[in-house]
């Protein structure tokens, strides 16, 4: 996922995809990426992430995959092809079950 820290809608979608991590942990592996600096991440006290943060302070991920705004999801199968892109809450539980089954190790 692609988010910001200081972005209050972002913020607002680290629950659901904490309980997407968590429920298919054995099945995928969960990555928030900021463009932020690490120090400006470390700020955000609340919500409690539960999923695998990174930063890319250049942007170079969220240039090369054309992302214009945030919280941006990508799905990406073990092929490395990308079975979903959108906003995060657009991705259900059921939805998320189904593109594993279909796709997934």
């Amino acid at each position: 996922m692609f988010w910001l820290t200081s972005s209050e809608q972002c913020r607002n979608v680290v629950p659901h995809v904490d309980e997407l991590s968590t429920k298919f942990s054995d099945r995928m592996i969960t990555i928030g990426l900021s463009n932020e600096t690490e120090e400006e991440m470390l700020k955000m006290k609340s919500p409690k992430v539960q999923f695998y943060v990174g930063t890319d302070t250049q942007a170079h991920t969220l240039t090369y995959y054309e992302v214009i705004g945030v919280p941006h999801a990508v799905l990406i199968d073990p092929k490395g092809i990308v079975r979903f892109e959108g906003p995060p809450f657009y991705l259900s539980e059921k939805d998320l079950a189904h593109l594993l089954d279909e796709y997934g190790p």
